[in-house]
């Protein structure tokens, strides 16, 4: 009875790296609303959008407010329970692609309370003023890294934009993949900057 408890209390976890490895990815198999990936549920816990990175190794939490332009970012843990902090001291977010692109950079929170510092914060945060009124749009974060790997070109589909739109579902970034968002190149040294 230990035991089933304890698979009860994660089935849904469970279930999904039994069945779909967490990164398998079949079509469809990722709700970008932050609550469903591939059988997993990842709840936002900033209420914005929550993408995967690697093989169930960490997650990106994104929030985008087209009234005031503002884009925030979380780097999180593996199952987008709690933040992690990354040594990434700011994070370059490129917005659309081709020559309508442009690149915003989102600076690290500093917070006494959470011990967040340059270099060691997750929460990275800016605004431009070509981002108001943009409510759908794919945008790819550049580089960050979390618990210790580097994630380079993470995908991003703001306000929920369908697969295929813009041709993403033949760009280079694999939608169906686990490595859709983004590419693992461990030049990290592996270990968590928070333990």
């Amino acid at each position: 009875m230990h035991l089933f408890h304890h698979a009860a209390r994660a089935s849904v976890l469970a279930a999904s790296v039994a069945l779909a490895s967490c990164g398998g990815g079949e079509e469809g198999g990722h709700d970008h609303d932050g609550h469903d990936h591939g059988g997993h549920v990842h709840a936002a816990q900033f209420g914005g959008t929550v993408v995967e990175l690697g093989d169930h190794y960490a997650n990106l939490e994104y929030k985008h407010d087209s009234e005031t332009g503002n884009f925030e970012l979380w780097t999180m843990d593996a199952h987008n329970e709690s933040p992690v902090k990354s040594p990434t001291e700011s994070v370059s977010v490129v917005i659309g692609e081709g020559e309508d692109a442009f690149t915003i950079e989102l600076q690290p929170e500093v917070s006494a309370s959470m011990e967040w510092a340059v270099g060691s914060s997750a929460h990275f945060e800016g605004s431009d003023q070509r981002l108001l009124g943009m409510d759908v749009f794919h945008a790819t974060v550049t580089s960050v890294s979390v618990r210790g790997q580097v994630f380079e070109d993470v995908l991003l589909h703001v306000g929920h934009a369908p697969h295929g739109d813009d041709d993403h579902e033949g760009h280079d970034h694999d939608h169906d993949g686990e490595d859709h968002e983004g590419h693992d190149h461990g030049d990290g040294d592996g270990d968590d900057s928070e333990g």
